[in-house]
């Protein structure tokens, strides 16, 4: 049996500029940041752009100090070279991602 995230992303979190792709990539990379964290941090705060912002106030909270953003030019470096070597990035939720992995 395949566990399933009960609630869906709203289509606004989707990853659909350069900029929000980038921004994902970010997210997904921060120390602490598995799957369902990163999810629950989208559905909170609509896209991954104020969610990435918020992570440090967040990971305060937590008893987490001195959190570092990641970096976009490291996310960009990253996208950049998975495409020079023939990648094609997937991002969950827009084509071409499998429907039976979502």
């Amino acid at each position: 049996m395949i566990a399933r995230m009960s609630a869906p992303l709203p289509s606004s979190a989707l990853p659909r500029t350069a900029a929000a792709q980038r921004d994902w990539l970010r997210l997904i990379r921060y120390p602490r940041i598995g799957v369902a964290t990163f999810r629950k941090l989208l559905q909170e705060h609509g896209t991954a752009t104020p969610a990435h912002e918020a992570l440090p106030q967040v990971a305060a909270s937590g008893g987490v100090k001195n959190y570092q953003i990641a970096s976009a030019q490291a996310a960009e470096q990253e996208l950049a070279a998975g495409l020079a070597a023939g990648a094609q990035p997937l991002f969950w939720g827009l084509p071409p991602y499998p429907a039976h992995l979502a």
